[in-house]
């Protein structure tokens, strides 16, 4: 289906311009799940008429395409570049020694033979035309075992221990060789889209909160939640929760208003899908829309 069958759904929101409908007549609405049916004699009102002829073929395997493309080292600061479909992001991303434990007697015990690091990624942040999404920030707990062939796990492993001795993350960043390094921040970008990966699966689907709790002009239309979890990723151990022993979180919110153009559109198509009595279609349909809207260039 062409987004241009659904300027009447918009009619009384404000007018898009023509260069916007233009590329957005050039896309296709992505398919939605064939497990949602409409039962017989169950009026949904004419929107179902709208979307009743969309391809049931495939399964909508993600919520929302998100992933790191790869980590970069600049002038000793460690910045993750991703994508949220065809949009693109940066957070920032800081390797630090989770603190020993004390003992019952007050003192520190012994640095265990696993050392525990900690790769904090900073809430992801994208603004487009006033289609916003927001995640909490990451936290992932790894525990770098040491071992024959484990390239990964030894160099963590070194890190740690340099850390542990009281040398700087910008110091031990600097000195890598070549391969070490190109082992760390592939390293990084693994770990960091084995989590992504999890939150934009659709178990990790929460319960949007509309309006309720939002700012006049925000709708949430869009709560993943995962978490806190457990993983084995790349070899390694990794607790994975939002650095307050809370879910990971991603939200996506239209915020309307002037030259906001998504976001008065997906409020638009928000209420409208209000009124169906099938939530769960309307609840594919807003997420079909937002990731196909993502994936424009």
């Amino acid at each position: 289906m062409k987004f241009s069958r659904m300027n009447h759904v918009f009619a009384s929101g404000p007018r898009m311009s023509r260069s916007m409908i233009e590329s957005l007549e050039s896309r296709e609405l992505l398919s939605v799940s064939p497990a949602i049916q409409i039962p017989p004699g169950h009026s949904d009102g004419g929107l179902v008429g709208l979307f009743d002829h969309l391809d049931r073929r495939h399964n909508v395997k993600t919520t929302l395409p998100i992933s790191v493309t790869n980590v970069t080292l600049n002038n000793g600061q460690l910045t993750a570049n991703g994508l949220i479909g065809n949009q693109p992001f940066t957070a920032p991303v800081t390797l630090s020694l989770e603190p020993a434990t004390p003992a019952a007697n007050g003192q520190v015990t012994p640095a265990a033979t696993t050392q525990i690091l900690n790769l904090h990624l900073g809430p992801i942040n994208l603004n487009l035309l006033g289609l916003q999404v927001k995640t909490s920030p990451i936290c992932l707990d790894i525990s770098a075992v040491s071992g024959p062939g484990n390239l990964l796990g030894n160099l963590l492993t070194d890190i740690s221990n340099l850390l542990n001795g009281g040398t700087s993350l910008g110091t031990i960043l600097g000195n890598p060789t070549g391969s070490q390094l190109t082992t760390l921040l592939n390293g990084l970008t693994g770990l960091l889209n084995g989590v992504l990966g999890q939150l934009g699966q659709p178990s990790s689907l929460g319960t949007a909160a509309g309006t309720v709790g939002q700012a006049a002009n925000t709708t949430n239309i869009l709560h993943l939640a995962l978490g806190p979890i457990d993983l084995n990723l790349l070899g390694l151990h990794v607790h994975a929760d939002n650095c307050s022993n809370g879910p990971i979180t991603l939200d996506v919110n239209a915020v309307s208003g002037p030259g906001n153009l998504l976001g008065n559109l997906l409020t638009g198509l928000s209420n409208s899908l209000n009124g169906l009595n099938n939530q769960q279609l309307a609840h594919t349909i807003l997420i079909n829309t937002i990731r196909d809207i993502l994936q424009l260039a």
